[in-house]
């Protein structure tokens, strides 16, 4: 019975749950925590913190929905951390591949997005960007008349800005 190394046979010759595959999913898995608490850290840091759109949980007083918060970055920090400790592992043992981790890391940044904006905003409405926040602005209205419709043939007066 001779030895072979798995790592170069062909996928068609390796057992599904060998441990080639595993290393492939456990490269998907760092990516995918690491972009769920990057993309969870970035939203809760800028939009909760910096701008005060929302709450994660708003439905509740404004302690709640701080408190909503804190829970929601250290989520955010523990699966970052544990994306990133996966991350060690795999290079420790050779076994990480930079394309599949960074397709991870967008499946995950995507998924969250896509939790986000669907199911927390849309279907279970738990926090919803507030009105006052994001109505743009109207500008002033202009210094000069605008200008008038006539009939053709006729010569229309131009307006020049002050």
């Amino acid at each position: 019975m001779s030895r072979t190394n798995r790592s170069t046979q062909s996928p068609a010759t390796v057992p599904a749950g060998s441990a080639p595959s595993r290393g492939r999913v456990r490269i998907a898995w760092s990516g995918v925590l690491f972009g769920v608490g990057l993309i969870a850290f970035l939203d809760e840091a800028v939009f909760h913190q910096l701008l005060s759109w929302h709450h994660f949980y708003d439905r509740g007083t404004t302690a709640i929905g701080l408190v909503s918060d804190g829970v929601f970055h250290a989520f955010s920090w523990f699966a970052t951390i544990a994306g990133l400790f996966l991350l060690a592992d795999l290079r420790r043992r050779g076994a990480l591949r930079w394309a599949r981790w960074w397709g991870g890391a967008l499946t995950g940044a995507g998924a969250f997005q896509l939790y986000d904006g669907l199911i927390n905003h849309k279907v279970l409405r738990v926090h919803q960007i507030r009105a006052s926040h994001w109505r743009p602005r109207r500008s002033p209205a202009p210094s000069h008349p605008p200008p008038t419709t006539a009939s053709p043939g006729t010569c229309t007066p131009t307006f020049s800005p002050a």
